[in-house]
Formats: structure tokens, sequence, C-alpha cells
């Protein structure tokens, strides 16, 4: 005999339509709007990177070295170290 499915609990007979849609729209407004907010800002921030020009040029070094060194971290448990049993 099978188990239930997510259908039987949260089907229309379950919860109302209007719940459904109201929860899907919050979930795909929740999702979309860091985005919509990133996109609204891009040209003030691109205009403020080339107004500060060469006081960048120790960034790209940073964002490159960053994450490579997290993942070494992360690969060798250097964060957190191996307990012992």
């Amino acid at each position: 005999m099978r188990g239930r499915s997510a259908g039987q609990y949260f089907g229309p007979c379950r919860i109302g339509t209007c719940f459904g849609i109201l929860f899907m729209f919050s979930y795909a407004l929740g999702l979309g709007l860091p985005f919509l907010v990133v996109g609204a800002f891009t040209a003030q921030a691109s205009a403020l990177i080339g107004k500060l020009g060469e006081g960048f040029v120790w960034v790209k070094p940073c964002v490159w070295v960053s994450p490579i060194a997290l993942g070494i971290l992360v690969f060798t448990k250097q964060p957190y170290p191996a307990r012992e049993c």
C-alpha cells in the first residue's frame, strides 16, 4: 500500500484555491523582488564604480582570491577541525 501524496494534503479539497494563488504569488514575489531591486540600482552602481575607477584596482584580486581561499579552507576542514571520537 502506498503512502499519501502531497496532492492529497495540499489539494483544493483541504486548502482553498485562493490560498494557493496567494501562496504562489507571495513565493514568486519573494523570488523575483531581489532581482528587481538589483536591476533598479545597476545604473547607479556602475556610475559609482566608474567614478572611483582606480580605487577599485584592489577589488579584482580579492574577488579572485577569496572564493579560492574559502574553498581550500572548507576542503581541508580548517574552519571546523575534525573531532576525535
